[in-house]
């Protein structure tokens, strides 16, 4: 048996080494702790500076993802501002939102401005002013609080009428509502002024008897009937949101010509940025196509996560017309660059179509033909069941408005019989030595609107010059656009006054057209080609509106106000409704088109 060791305890040296170890353990999870939470710290700010630089470089939605895996204020503020660039605002608002009220100062009152720019783009007028307001009055910081005075101040002479009403509902405070109606009195007239301030006192019973609304009562008497021509500038920073609505076809003959016009327009919205300091474009691309990505539903999406201020696209009538009617029903003006049919516009304010529909060509050529040339006899050839005829028939009803006769119209389906003219042509001879006087009695025509479509127009086209050429026609030949792609000899130019409209043309010889090349070439490393002419031009002409009038809401009106806008290759002009007159008419001669209007 083995003896045991006796051990005894003495109690006080136990109890000093129980409270020697249970501090040691407990300084061990206070160091580990601390460590730990050092370590946590470290590893965010590691991660937040790593998503500042994507921010700063521009990368907007890739600095959002990764701020919102970052549970600190500042990453909060910073997920909101990233989205905030990148034109998401709601999402930009539901981070802004998250960051608590008991964060630094700067951080919470940098979130509640950011806020109120969300609301102003979103269009919450009210809602912005409110912030901003309270902002210019507590915030802590003084830069905030300039900003915030400074964007308020703006933001109350930028309104339009409709949109101070909007806001006046929106607004809980009653300072702010005082202010809107103030502010108007700079740029109404003294009819609307005078609703206004029916409304302020209706609304705001306790500040019927007020100073403030005796005062506006006073203002109204010394006030013009007639608004101000002049409106306030859009507040330093604003963002107009573009939609682009081009297929992303697997057509490569769509694809390219989507792509190029897509080019184009970006590099009118770099021009703008690069102009103006203050304020930018911002463009937001749609595949309209089908299913998901119906027109209908791209231009949902522009309207609702976009909140687009103006569309540019489709391409395709069928598409376009798809989204007319959502563009009257979000108030977003809706330009098409190449879609042209007859059934698109359907007095549809909000849509604007850049290329002229068949029947508007015609009636453009009647103008010239009898207005420019004086021509007064007139006959027209035209192709049965083709977009031709609808041409042929609006330019014989223009014509006869403003006075011209009709001594021929031939409308026959030249297809079906071979585009066999010799029944026809005999009765544009300029003599009778070369034809059946007993079958053809001569009568005095002075112009012929040859309109042809389909593919055999150049066939048709060809046919009927070589016989006015034979029978030594003198009459003026008024062609569509398929004349300008005629082959024609030297020999028919020089014997006959050709003359055909085009919307299209770019002009090698302007200096202008050589820089945009070499500015599109270094942009995208493409080649341009016409239809990045068009979306340029479409682009330019829509932007240098937008910084006239400051305000999309009064772009639709703008629009047609606009001088003629001459540019690369396509002159927009708006002033006689949504179709674009801006239709340039070339005569064909020996050394090729030049211009005759």
């Amino acid at each position: 048996m083995i003896e045991g060791v006796l051990i005894t305890f003495n109690l006080p040296a136990m109890h000093f080494l129980l409270r020697t170890l249970l501090t040691a353990f407990l300084f061990s999870l206070a160091t580990n702790g601390w460590l730990a939470r050092e370590a946590a710290a470290q590893d965010d700010q590691d991660r937040f500076e790593r998503a500042l630089e994507l921010y700063q470089e521009g990368r907007f939605t890739d600095a959002a993802t990764r701020f919102s895996a970052i549970d600190i204020p500042e990453a909060m503020l910073f997920t909101g501002k990233s989205y905030f660039a990148a034109g998401q605002y709601k999402l930009s608002s539901h981070y802004l939102n998250r960051v608590p009220t008991n964060a630094p100062e700067q951080i919470y009152d940098d979130s509640r401005y950011t806020l109120a720019l969300n609301d102003f783009q979103t269009g919450n007028f009210g809602r912005a002013l409110d912030r901003l307001h309270i902002l210019k009055e507590d915030a802590s910081i003084r830069n905030i609080r300039g900003s915030a005075d400074r964007f308020y101040d703006q933001t109350m002479n930028y309104l339009t009428v409709e949109q101070r009403k909007t806001a006046f509902y929106q607004s809980t405070l009653p300072e702010v509502q005082l202010e809107l109606v103030t502010a108007a009195f700079n740029w109404v007239d003294r009819q609307t002024a005078g609703t206004l301030v029916n409304t302020l006192e209706h609304s705001l019973v306790e500040m019927q008897d007020s100073a403030a609304v005796v005062y506006l009562h006073e203002q109204l008497n010394g006030m013009s009937n007639t608004a101000r021509s002049e409106h306030g500038r859009a507040p330093d920073g604003i963002t107009y949101d573009i939609g682009v609505a081009l297929p992303d076809s697997e057509d490569e003959a769509v694809l390219n010509i989507s792509r190029s016009m897509y080019y184009g327009i970006s590099q009118a919205a770099e021009e703008f940025n690069r102009r103006n300091n203050d304020r930018k474009i911002a463009l937001h691309y749609g595949n309209p196509g089908d299913g998901e990505h119906s027109p209908e539903h791209v231009m949902t999406d522009f309207a609702w996560i976009n909140n687009a201020d103006l569309v540019i696209g489709p391409l395709f009538s069928d598409s376009a017309y798809r989204m007319t009617r959502l563009a009257e029903q979000y108030r977003i003006p809706l330009i098409t660059p190449l879609a042209n049919s007859d059934t698109l516009n359907l007095d549809n304010p909000y849509v604007y179509q850049i290329n002229p529909t068949f029947s508007q060509r015609g009636r453009a050529m009647a103008r010239f033909a009898v207005n420019e040339l004086g021509l007064t006899n007139l006959a027209i050839i035209t192709e049965r069941s083709t977009p031709a005829e609808e041409e042929a028939y609006a330019f014989r009803d223009e014509a006869s408005r403003l006075g011209a006769e009709f001594v021929h119209i031939f409308n026959e389906n030249f297809e079906a019989q071979g585009y066999n003219v010799s029944e026809i042509t005999p009765w544009f001879a300029g003599d009778t030595l070369n034809i059946d006087t007993e079958k053809y009695e001569l009568k005095p025509v002075d112009g012929l609107f040859l309109a042809t479509g389909g593919p055999g127009g150049s066939n048709l086209i060809n046919l009927v010059m070589t016989d006015l050429e034979a029978l030594r026609s003198n009459v003026v030949v008024l062609g569509n656009e398929e004349m300008g792609n005629a082959e024609l000899s030297a020999q028919q130019l020089r014997r006959l006054d050709i003359y055909y409209p085009e919307i299209f043309h770019t002009d090698e010889s302007r200096e202008e057209v050589g820089n945009f090349r070499v500015d599109y070439r270094n942009s995208s490393g493409m080649e341009a080609d016409r239809f990045s002419f068009i979306g340029y031009d479409v682009a330019t002409y829509l932007f240098r509106t937008l910084e006239e009038v400051q305000n999309p809401a009064r772009l639709k009106d703008a629009i047609k106000k606009q001088p003629v806008h001459n540019g690369l290759t396509v002159n927009i002009d708006f002033s006689r409704g949504n179709i674009n007159q801006g239709l340039r008419i070339f005569q064909l001669q020996p050394q090729g088109p030049v211009e005759a209007l």
